[in-house]
């Protein structure tokens, strides 16, 4: 969460690190319980709702703070940058 908040804040330089990591332990664990196939399926729409948990916990992140509205940013597609990473991983 931290690298997506970083992103909306033009102010922040944002470290994709911690998220390329957790993008990582997710897919193996996807990878595991899947076949080929399932996995993929499951994968393309677990990000896109994971994009939208994100837009929906930024967008309450800076209300609740008086922030207002965060600088939008490509959420689904920073996400699928780290996905992308993982799957790199997997080889």
């Amino acid at each position: 969460m931290r690298y997506f908040l970083a992103l909306s804040d033009a102010t922040q330089v944002a470290d994709p690190s911690e998220a390329f990591s957790a993008a990582a332990t997710y897919v193996a664990a996807l990878r595991e319980q899947f076949d080929e196939h399932e996995f993929f399926h499951r994968l393309e729409e677990d990000v896109r709702e994971l994009a939208g948990h994100l837009e929906q916990d930024l967008r309450q992140y800076y209300r609740a703070r008086g922030l207002g509205m965060f600088e939008q940013v490509e959420l689904e597609q920073r996400l699928r940058e780290c996905v992308d990473h993982a799957l790199g991983q997997l080889g």
